[in-house]
């Protein structure tokens, strides 16, 4: 995949069968409408942060979120994930040795397998909001490790809105609707 390719995800149709609504998710968030609206139409990636919060927003389990929204790259999947070249012997590894080697991956052949490069690659080791969820997702289909776990060590110290903050975002959104109506209506008494 070429840089600053936008993933696809079916992030807009998993938060439709939830009966998930934007503003809803913007409360709790903090993530825009405007910005959730983009992620539902695959007009920006989604990165693992906004997927997370968005996950935990709607209380749904993330490794099963993960398998609906990426479900387009399974098959992918499947075709990059083939055993490690390293070994010099032929036939089957021991317990030990199937451990091992799904760790013997190099960053470059990671950076590939998800579509980056190399250097790209090498700067997400240093900086967790740039992770996209699908490249995460996939890394960790690679890796036989658990997307749920791997999520919440990169973004556990992230919360939801408090009560409060939420009460506060509820009253900014029905201003903002208030005021949309108002200057709507003025225009109609001018006609």
């Amino acid at each position: 995949m070429p840089l600053n390719t936008i993933k696809s995800t079916r992030l807009d149709r998993f938060l439709r069968e939830q009966k998930a609504e934007s503003k809803d998710i913007y409360f709790q968030t903090s993530i825009s409408i405007g910005k959730l609206s983009h992620l539902r139409l695959n007009r920006v990636n989604l990165y693992i942060y906004d997927f997370y919060l968005i996950g935990k927003s709607i209380h749904h389990d993330l490794n099963e979120m993960a398998q609906d929204v990426f479900s387009d790259y399974d098959a992918e999947i499947e075709q990059t994930h083939q055993p490690s070249k390293n070994s010099r012997r032929k036939g089957k590894l021991g317990k030990f040795g199937q451990i091992i080697s799904q760790y013997l991956n190099s960053q470059s052949s990671l950076a590939q397998a998800i579509g980056m490069d190399k250097n790209k690659f090498g700067r997400l080791m240093y900086s967790d909001s740039e992770i996209i969820a699908l490249d995460l997702y996939i890394l960790t289909k690679l890796l036989n490790l658990d997307f749920k776990l791997v999520t919440e060590a990169i973004c556990g110290h992230l919360y939801l809105n408090s009560a409060e903050e939420q009460q506060r975002l509820r009253d900014k959104y029905q201003a903002e609707l208030d005021a949309k109506k108002a200057k709507r209506d003025a225009g109609k008494q001018k006609e």
